[in-house]
């Protein structure tokens, strides 16, 4: 199961210095950077060693399988950032909401 990056980071980089796959990003040399509100790790490359969430200090960073229900979304969320633009388009910083529950 792939780690996922929710929220609660802060950007400090600890994951990215500790991740064998070099799979977290974007890093701060990565023109993306300063317009993210946090880091994304790749599922599709995630080694799930679990080395990111160890240093993590802000509990920011879960397995897939153990995100709480409210975070769930951010599996999405780091898998988006991965894809590429569309069309030339710009990646959002934005998080996309959660689907809502119909009414």
């Amino acid at each position: 199961m792939p780690s996922v990056i929710t929220d609660a980071c802060v950007k400090d980089n600890k994951c990215i210095k500790v991740c064998q796959r070099k799979n977290i990003h974007p890093r701060e040399d990565e023109a993306d950077y300063p317009n993210v509100k946090q880091l994304f790790i790749n599922p599709k490359r995630c080694l799930a060693c679990g080395s990111c969430i160890s240093v993590c200090e802000h509990k920011a960073i879960y397995p897939l399988d153990e995100l709480p229900e409210d975070k769930k979304h951010f599996a999405e969320i780091n898998a988006a950032y991965f894809r590429k633009p569309k069309s030339g388009a710009a990646k959002s910083s934005a998080f996309p909401k959660p689907a809502e529950s119909p009414a």
